[in-house]
């Protein structure tokens, strides 16, 4: 099990445009608002572009997405060992067989 700290900080907004009033001690005396390029925590899309993060992330490392659940990753390595990872938010549990598996992946999910 392990927990993502700043998960929701390194979601990228693509699509969305999404704007905020400046800050309390930032405010440059203009009526400007800022235009969001990163999630933050309690946007409505953080979850969503974290996902997406992951999603490509994990891809990388030759994860896919299950069919039945896109929070399950599995992967199958050369001699058809299978390595799952589920995600929750900004958790992640990762299950694969024997210690040496589960090694391997988390050298893998510290390259992500």
């Amino acid at each position: 099990m392990a927990d993502l700290t700043e998960a929701f900080l390194n979601g990228e907004l693509e699509d969305e445009a999404i704007c905020i009033a400046q800050p309390p001690g930032h405010e440059d005396g203009t009526a400007r608002v800022w235009r969001l390029r990163k999630a933050l925590y309690g946007l409505k899309q953080a979850a969503r572009a974290l996902h997406r993060k992951l999603r490509d992330g994990l891809g990388e490392i030759g994860y896919l997405p299950s069919t039945a659940d896109p929070a399950l990753f599995v992967r199958v390595d050369r001699v058809g060992e299978r390595r799952y990872i589920f995600t929750h938010v900004d958790d992640l549990m990762s299950a694969a067989r024997g210690l040496l598996g589960r090694d391997d992946l988390g050298r893998s999910l510290s390259s992500v």
